[in-house]
């Protein structure tokens, strides 16, 4: 949980503007609060977006690497099983 910045969300909603700019210059998330407790996390597009990308790319390392267990396994199929599999279920046609 975030604990760095914390501001009830009244402070946010009178103050709105400054809580911008902070969240703009600094990229890290704030913590609004509500009666005392942690209620909703706010945060610049920018760094949410950063977040997101290394989301993705974690968990594209993840799927290799459980692709890579499964075939040493004996769980998977060769590239050119899936690629004849695919051409199959799609009707495409061999190329030359």
């Amino acid at each position: 949980m975030v604990q760095e910045q914390r501001f009830a969300i009244s402070d946010f909603a009178t103050h709105a503007h400054e809580h911008v700019l902070r969240l703009k210059a600094t990229g890290e998330p704030e913590l609004l609060t509500l009666d005392g407790e942690g209620d909703i996390i706010v945060q610049d597009a920018t760094a949410y977006q950063r977040i997101l990308d290394r989301l993705d790319s974690l968990e594209a390392v993840a799927a290799v690497r459980e692709s890579v267990a499964q075939y040493g396994r004996g769980e998977g199929k060769s590239a050119r099983s899936g690629q004849n599999l695919l051409r199959e279920q799609h009707d495409i046609p061999l190329s030359n």
